[in-house]
């Protein structure tokens, strides 16, 4: 080398640093690493260019990147002229291989593991585990897959934070790797779901394996076994026979899970309890109203009915008004105008109307109502003849009898003393009070 020692490393990192792009920013570790292997290489200690160029692989992620930086190094050594270029070539072109290795393996690497746990991913399972089997099915032993599913992670997620399951599933990896061997292997398929293979192990072995790990303190999960060739013939047979006998698990536990997670039922505040308990009192008027409701609409269908003036058929109707004898007679066989008929015996009854005669004009099913004054006396005074009302058959005013109006007696009045008691319902001013006046007009 023209004008370079071997331990001139800060001018030539200097020299580097002014070919690189404007902003580009090298490790400085690396790179001082870098320069001193090469130009001990140029100086005749060779031997350390392989590490140097793993340590500059290590410390770039993109294979173009620390190939376009290694390429600025070299031009800086070919601008201020070396003794032997080929030799500073051929050290060059052996740090860019050892880096561009370490890059690619770390790549590969990345490629088969799980970005957050570490262990492997699914194109890792699928590629050791065919491998696993055929050494098995060579050998003669058995292998036992597992399948773990982390029980809740949906709900830490949801109701903890993202960063609560990414723990809880960091904690159950390492629950895993404290208990198993080291030729024991585990895989993160993707969510909760796991899958570990155990090489020389049956399917028994690996039940009370997996309930050492959970009695271990490990976050609480599920779990489902198969083994080869027993359960499957191939690595897809035997991962579906260990996922089945899984949910086969997770099923019978489902009813003491669902128990044990069903919340207890808080009591009611203060307050509302307070409420609660005075609910009745508008419940019991609502009753109240339907039954009285109820009551008058019935009374209103089969009330007293009013006793109207019997009207004769047409062909009699002529006697009535002209004096004639009319051509059929009245029961008893007295005709209606005869002087029989006007004269009563004494007191006041009247004699010349029988008890049939007082059901006469009521309409069929009804009661009998006595046909009389609206006193309830005689049909005449000093024994005259029972009026026979207004002309033409005009019923006579209705209320006769002298009863109560309604609201101060019958239903009502006993609906209101026996619910006395309540608020609001009964007493002279609650509900029954008020609909008793209302009724009585």
């Amino acid at each position: 080398m023209a004008e370079s020692p071997p331990g001139d490393a800060r001018l030539w990192l200097e020299r580097w640093r002014a070919r690189l792009a404007e902003g580009d920013l090298i490790p400085e570790d690396e790179a001082r690493l870098v320069v001193t292997s090469v130009l001990d290489d140029l100086g005749g200690e060779p031997g350390h260019l392989d590490g140097a160029g793993r340590a500059w692989g290590r410390a770039h992620r993109s294979v173009s990147e620390m190939v376009g930086r290694l390429s600025s190094f070299r031009e800086a050594l070919v601008a201020n002229g070396v003794d032997d270029p080929l030799r500073m070539h051929r050290a060059l072109d052996q740090v860019t291989a050892s880096a561009t290795e370490e890059v690619l393996h770390r790549l590969e690497r990345a490629s088969r593991t799980d970005a957050l746990t570490g262990v492997g991913n699914r194109r890792a399972l699928d590629e050791t585990l065919s491998a696993a089997l055929s050494a098995a099915a060579r050998q003669g032993h058995e292998v036992t897959v597992v399948a773990v599913d982390l029980d809740g992670l949906k709900r830490i997620n949801d109701t903890e934070g993202h960063a609560a399951g990414d723990a809880a599933l960091l904690s159950l990896v390492r629950a895993l790797y404290s208990t198993l061997r080291d030729e024991d292997t585990v895989f993160r398929l993707g969510g909760d779901e796991f899958v570990i293979l155990l090489p020389f192990t049956s399917v028994g072995t690996a039940d009370l394996l997996m309930e050492r790990i959970r009695a271990g303190g490990a976050p609480a999960f599920t779990w489902g076994a198969a083994g080869y060739p027993t359960d499957g013939p191939d690595a897809r047979a035997v991962v579906e026979a260990a996922d089945r006998e899984l949910y086969r698990r997770r099923h019978d536990r489902a009813p003491a899970m669902a128990l044990s997670a069903r919340p207890a039922p808080a009591p009611a505040p203060r307050a509302q309890r307070g409420v609660l308990g005075w609910i009745w009192i508008p419940a019991a008027g609502v009753l109240v109203a339907s039954l009285v409701a109820t009551l008058i609409s019935a009374a209103a269908g089969s009330g007293p009915v009013i006793a109207r003036r019997f009207e004769p058929p047409p062909a009699t109707r002529a006697g009535y008004g002209g004096g004639s004898t009319p051509s059929t007679a009245a029961p008893g066989g007295v005709a209606p105008n005869s002087p029989a008929s006007s004269a009563g015996p004494p007191g006041g009854a009247s004699a010349a109307m029988p008890a049939a005669a007082a059901t006469v004009g009521a309409p069929p099913g009804a009661s009998p109502v006595s046909v009389g004054s609206p006193g309830g006396g005689s049909g005449r005074s000093g024994g005259g003849t029972a009026p026979t009302g207004p002309p033409g058959g005009a019923p006579p005013p209705s209320g006769g009898g002298g009863g109560s109006p309604p609201g101060q007696g019958g239903v009502l009045a006993i609906l209101e003393n026996t619910l006395s008691p309540v608020p609001v319902v009964g007493g002279s001013n609650g509900l029954v009070a008020v609909i008793g006046q209302v009724v009585a007009g």
